[in-house]
């Protein structure tokens, strides 16, 4: 498996359409970022993972992050490590330890806002956004999301974490998911423009209560 990494203090700026063609994880501990009117293609088990205290991945004007591989279960024998059950993950975003997704702030004053997208380049749902561990405020902007299996917060540690969406539609997904023994609060206002439709499994009672403006 081929791993890049980006230090701390340096900025990727993918400012071609771009594939990552082999299962590969780009590890982020410094700037991932998509330029404007561009695609960046996670393709066949990649993963991107924001990891640590200044670590982003920065979505300029109009650009796009797609993948098309779910993750998949399969069985081992009970003498092999892991025995039982094990999981292979699809193509994913991971975010924690302080990592944040963020995006250029838009100009335009009528939608569609230059709109930001995350989605499917295949008949396929990948995995989706993982939010682990974070301590910091995520402010997800300007986005439509959509054909991912999941978006989810888990193990946010003592600290109170905020999830922000704004300008944010999130439609046809699998599930929208938080670990309610930990105090997110999520906040998505349908008057700023957000929309959440179209789950699998719809979000429950516990879920809703961590979400400032539940939609009908």
């Amino acid at each position: 498996m081929g791993r890049l990494y980006i230090p701390y203090g340096d900025t990727l700026s993918i400012d071609a359409s771009s594939v990552c063609y082999i299962p590969s994880t780009i590890l982020v501990r410094g700037v991932l970022e998509i330029s404007s009117d561009r695609i960046f293609r996670l393709n066949d088990y990649s993963e991107i993972i924001v990891d640590s205290s200044g670590a982003e991945l920065y979505f300029e004007f109009n650009s796009s992050l797609d993948g098309n591989k779910a993750g998949f279960y399969f069985e081992t024998a009970p003498n092999q490590n892991p025995g039982g059950e094990a999981y292979i993950h699809g193509d994913r975003i991971v975010i924690e330890n302080g990592g944040k997704i963020n995006t250029q702030t838009y100009t335009s004053t009528t939608p569609p806002y230059n709109a930001i997208t995350i989605c499917s380049n295949s008949a396929e749902r990948w995995d989706g956004i993982h939010f682990n561990d974070i301590n910091a405020t995520q402010i997800m902007r300007n986005f439509e999301i959509s054909e991912i299996n999941a978006i989810s917060f888990n193990g946010c540690g003592e600290n109170r974490a905020y999830a922000h969406f704004i300008d944010v539609v999130i439609d046809d997904i699998g599930s929208f998911t938080a670990d309610t023994s930990i105090p997110v609060k999520i906040y998505a206002d349908e008057s700023a423009g957000c929309s959440l439709s179209n789950f699998d499994n719809p979000i429950s009672d516990e879920i809703a209560k961590t979400i400032v403006h539940k939609y009908a």
